[in-house]
């Protein structure tokens, strides 16, 4: 016997299909923020279901509803614990400064400590530059020329001392463990007035004190019989050799008589002017331009000194006379 097939079976096919619900995605519910990463009291979060209120609320209880509450409604009852808002910040921006107060708070005494050692790096480098100018003179003033006395018998620290107190350096201190690390000699300083810049620095100062300071250009001078000392300073300072001014006040100022034994020891400035004239030998000298005073007077009396032989000082000394 023949099968009949329905046609209406297909659509009741469909029919019966089209009441089904499609199917869910699946809802990750976002956990709102956690204070001190626990939930609330009388309520917990799930991955899956969202907000879990407790049964019994803030009473307590085991037993729990599951996704019948969003955070909202949990905040209503009062299961949510609210931080205080945040004056001039919104959104998001409320638990980020909340955060990063709290770390500056955690780490009070890290920062601090940190703010101590970036100060005090800042104050030893400003130092230590202070320092290495005294040496190098970066940026100093060369037109302020200062004139400096070096006594006989000076060593480097006593030199140190006098550029300190002519406003030359400021600390004297580094300068000298400057000099000790150079291994600068103590015993071949040159007594005499020298004019000096900020701009030399104190390594070229101190090589200028150990010899006489000129330009290699050299001038020949001759001084007959019968000049006087004005007519000899006058003719120097013609010749670019020195000033009569660095003159004049090296004769009154440097003191000679620890040098050369046929001069007095005459703390009186005039006095020392007046007894150096007669040592101003007539004679042909060799001398440099631009040279210290101090260096031109000794070259008369190197020159004086090989002329007065120990028969003319044993006269003297008969005599009674000074040189």
């Amino acid at each position: 016997m023949p099968v009949h097939h329905s046609t209406d079976a297909p659509e009741r096919h469909n029919a019966h299909n089209a009441h089904k619900r499609p199917p869910e995605k699946h809802k990750i519910h976002k956990r709102p923020p956690e204070k001190n990463g626990t939930a609330p009291r009388g309520i917990s979060y799930d991955d899956e279901f969202g907000p879990i209120i407790t049964r019994g609320g803030r009473n307590g209880g085991n037993a729990a509803s599951f996704g019948t509450a969003s955070y909202e409604q949990a905040s209503e009852q009062g299961a949510v614990r609210k931080r205080p808002p945040i004056k001039g910040i919104k959104g998001n921006e409320k638990e980020i400064a909340v955060r990063i107060a709290a770390y500056f708070v955690r780490n009070k005494k890290t920062w601090i400590t940190i703010a101590v050692c970036v100060v005090c790096a800042i104050c030893l480098s400003s130092y230590l530059i202070s320092c290495m100018n005294d040496v190098l003179a970066i940026r100093r003033d060369s037109e302020n020329v200062i004139s400096v006395t070096i006594p006989a018998e000076t060593n480097t620290s006593d030199v140190i001392n006098i550029l300190k107190d002519n406003g030359l350096i400021k600390h004297k201190h580094f300068c000298k463990m400057f000099a000790k690390i150079m291994n600068y000699r103590d015993d071949n300083y040159m007594s005499g007035i020298y004019y000096i810049t900020k701009s030399m620095g104190v390594e070229k100062m101190l090589s200028t004190f150990k010899s006489p300071p000129s330009t290699g250009e050299t001038v020949r001078l001759s001084f007959p019989e019968g000049y006087t000392a004005d007519q000899i300073v006058e003719k120097l300072e013609k010749y670019e050799v020195c000033s009569a001014d660095a003159i004049y006040k090296a004769m009154r100022e440097v003191d000679f008589s620890s040098e050369y034994t046929f001069i007095k020891n005459e703390p009186n400035k005039e006095q020392r002017y007046r007894s150096l004239e007669g040592y101003l030998y007539p004679d042909t000298y060799d001398f440099y331009k631009g040279e210290n005073a101090s260096s031109v007077i000794r070259t008369f009396l190197n020159n004086f000194q090989k002329k007065w032989t120990d028969d003319y000082q044993k006269k003297a000394d008969a005599l009674n006379i000074v040189g």
